[in-house]
């Protein structure tokens, strides 16, 4: 399953990496914001790449015969699953929530270092 979600990773670091989908640099501002960007992209693309090893893996691993009509037997929730897939993404959210309050921060700092003394630099 895990060589699924390394050649699932593989090709859709190479779409994201290859595809050009942002525009020349206007600005200095947009370097932290590419990297914010691009952390929030490795995400996803880790994200993606597990859920589909693990759909790929079970769709041919667990294959219905072809003559069971059956149904499965009921399965009731896991604590410790049900706690993992909330704690996971609230960590991630958190790692890219501090990463765009990093970035904001640091781009204000760097306006307000520059400021001219114009009307509305008066606070």
């Amino acid at each position: 399953m895990i060589s699924i979600a390394l050649v699932v990773a593989a090709i859709t670091t190479g779409i994201a990496y290859f595809v050009d989908w942002l525009p020349e640099q206007a600005s200095e501002e947009r370097q932290g914001i590419d990297l914010v960007l691009w952390v929030t992209v490795g995400i996803c693309i880790f994200f993606f790449s597990v859920v589909a090893a693990v759909s790929i893996y079970s769709g041919v691993k667990f294959r219905v015969k072809p003559d069971d009509l059956s149904d499965g037997p009921p399965i009731h929730g896991h604590t410790g699953i049900e706690i993992l897939w909330t704690a996971v993404p609230t960590i991630f959210v958190t790692i890219i929530a501090t990463k765009i309050l990093g970035t904001a921060l640091q781009r204000i700092s760097i306006a307000v270092s520059r400021s001219t003394g114009g009307p509305y630099d008066r606070y």
